[in-house]
């Protein structure tokens, strides 16, 4: 009805109090409200400046780097600083390298317990309705949750049936019980279908729930870290509210990794403190979001001030709003439940047929004209999936040499530190015979000194052809010399006060210059024994 005010005007056109909410609440620091008010305005340029002069952005060009950085940034606060603080990253797959990073991080640190368990994840494939009708869509291993009860199709609401074998127009499933049946596609519409995309999981790690449960108390995105898990399954998990959980693990489980968030899951969220990264999917309104989530401390890492400035005045709010899981979708890989597949682009030509043919007259000419379009639009969402499946395949053989390469990093690490162990090992035993050696050497040479050696100008000194001794004070000398050699060469120098040795020669050639001076002992022993029985035959009263 013209002139006819909408409700909310007539009520306050009749006087109703109305509230303007003109300035953002949750940055509590002067900078940053400074710098978020002037991005709401559309004065992107301004606010991006106000966030230099705070020192919120940093700009690294490679992107090894950025995400070292990031990483290094977040691994340096306490763990009751990063109790407070959200990571958020444009793409799925900067959060999954991200995620990557700061979990081999914790593991150095000791702060995350060692693999234990691998969770079975489940990641929607994002079929459309029609795809979901055709077997082609399907591969073995894929879990098909109905929306509703089906009866004749013997599927029951919100349980899991997995696809265990594909045929030209149905597949055959295995229901939760162990039972297998075939599965008529066309006849039961209301169904989401998974992928199975496994991670491992270790104690210390923060994961995420991905499906809302009513029955069991969770929502699509509450979080909780593993206080302990063994090899069955069965975990402690501590609840963001501080509560104690027990779960079990096995099996398929609606759950991912909490370390970073996307642009698009961190709408709504608040932090004391936000690390986050921009790329090329960045827009005016995903970096209104990464800007505005923290209420004390923001840091922005980009690859070029230039770039980052025209990417945030772009705004994609005209687009068609799918959120980023949809229109990304990457080959399933231990270290990430994310997908990749391309938007539908089916959908939005039949819904624009089906709008033409409810606005304009009935008319065979456009109702056959429809028809051609819906059957070309069919084969083109047939050629999107076909495509999407070798992207995904593709990116999965990356991932597995990436993952590869990893794991190969990390056993050279252990291969290194055990050779470094085994080093320090051996260096020790080394220096143990080194010294016992020496003692040896001491030991007799000062036998052989005190019983042979003679008073010199430098000490009391013995020598031969082949050694001489010298002791002065508390430091004994040891010199030998080859048979044709004039000069005597150093051998051991050793302090007796404070039991200090100085020698270049090798530990073998000490346990032989210690023999040596051993056996000269015992030749001396012997000959002292000999004359003490000389001299008591030759005492008074006996006869030779």
């Amino acid at each position: 009805m013209e002139g006819r005010l909408p409700p909310i005007r007539s009520l306050q056109a009749a006087g109703m109090t109305t509230v303007h909410l003109d300035q953002s609440l949750r940055q509590k620091t002067e900078n940053l409200k400074a710098a978020v008010a002037l991005i709401t305005e559309g004065q992107t340029e301004q606010g991006i400046e106000q966030l230099e002069q705070s020192g919120s952005i940093q700009i690294i060009a490679e992107e090894d780097r950025r995400l070292a950085q990031m990483t290094a940034d977040y691994l340096a606060l306490s763990p009751a600083e990063r109790e407070k603080m959200l990571l958020v990253a444009g793409t799925h797959e900067s959060r999954r390298q991200i995620t990557d990073r700061i979990r081999t991080g914790l593991r150095l640190a000791e702060q995350l317990g060692p693999p234990t368990h691998r969770i079975k994840g489940l990641q929607p494939k994002n079929l459309t309705n029609a795809q979901a009708r055709y077997a082609k869509y399907y591969e073995v291993g894929d879990v098909i949750v109905p929306h509703q009860t089906y009866k004749n199709q013997g599927l029951e609401k919100g349980q899991q049936y997995v696809v265990i074998d594909v045929q030209a127009r149905s597949v055959n499933i295995r229901s939760p019980t162990g039972e297998t049946r075939s599965l008529d596609l066309s006849k039961c519409d209301h169904k989401t279908i998974y992928r199975e995309s496994g991670f491992p999981i270790a104690v210390g790690d923060r994961l995420r729930w991905t499906k809302n449960d009513r029955a069991n108390g969770i929502r699509n995105g509450q979080t909780f870290t593993i206080a302990r898990i063994d090899l069955s399954g069965d975990a402690e998990v501590l609840n963001a509210d501080g509560s104690i959980s027990k779960l079990n693990l096995k099996g398929h489980q609606y759950l991912d990794y909490a370390w970073v968030s996307t642009t698009y899951s961190a709408q709504g969220k608040t932090a004391d403190r936000v690390l986050a990264l921009t790329d090329t999917m960045t827009s005016r309104e995903s970096f209104y979001v990464a800007v505005s989530r923290a209420k004390y401390d923001l840091t922005i890492y980009s690859s070029d001030r230039a770039e980052l400035l025209r990417l945030a005045q772009i705004s994609r709010a005209n687009e068609t709003v799918i959120p980023l899981h949809q229109q990304v979708h990457y080959a399933p890989t231990p270290q990430t439940t994310e997908a990749t597949d391309f938007p539908d682009r089916g959908n939005s030509v039949r819904d624009l047929g089906a709008s033409l043919a409810a606005t304009l007259p009935e008319d065979r000419l456009l109702r056959d004209s429809l028809d051609r379009l819906d059957r070309g639009t069919s084969r083109n969402a047939a050629a999107f999936a076909a495509l999407s499946r070798t992207v995904a395949n593709y990116t999965q053989r990356q991932e597995q040499r990436a993952d590869t390469q990893r794991i190969l990093a990390t056993i050279d690490g252990q291969i290194a530190a055990i050779e470094q162990q085994q080093a320090t090992q051996q260096a020790r035993l080394l220096a143990q015979i080194q010294e016992k050696h020496v003692q040896q050497l001491v030991s007799a040479c000062q036998i052989v000194v005190s019983r042979l050696g003679q008073e010199t100008p430098v000490g009391r000194q013995v020598s031969s052809k082949s050694f001489r001794i010298t002791q002065s004070g508390p430091t004994l000398k040891v010199e030998a010399r080859s048979r044709n050699e004039a000069d005597y060469h150093h051998v051991l120098t050793y302090d007796m006060g404070g039991k200090q040795f100085a020698t270049d020669r090798s530990t073998e050639q000490l346990a032989s210059a210690a023999t040596y001076f051993g056996a000269i002992v015992t030749k001396m022993r012997e000959q002292q024994a000999q004359q003490q029985v000389v001299q008591r035959h030759r005492s008074p009263g006996m006869e030779l």
